[in-house]
């Protein structure tokens, strides 16, 4: 999971690719043409691919929680 671009990174988000649950606040920040250097670069365009993409943080966690496969303690099988 992904939730936000660091002022630092200037838009670069080679390794978003590796997350499977993002934030609309990351994605709006990234700017593909240095993604897309970096990634092709490393010969790793996958660092590329744009995961799931949420509202806010609480979305995407809840999210990313339920497809883990927790059973909470009320609910045994």
């Amino acid at each position: 999971m992904a939730l936000d671009l660091t002022e630092e990174s200037h838009g670069n988000a080679t390794g978003i690719g590796n997350a499977d649950f993002t934030t609309r606040r990351l994605a709006e920040k990234i700017d593909w043409k240095p993604t897309a250097i970096n990634t092709l670069t490393a010969c790793a365009p996958n660092g590329a691919k744009l995961p799931l993409v949420f509202e806010s943080d609480r979305e995407a966690v809840e999210n990313a929680l339920n497809c883990i496969g927790l059973t909470p303690p009320s609910a045994p099988a």
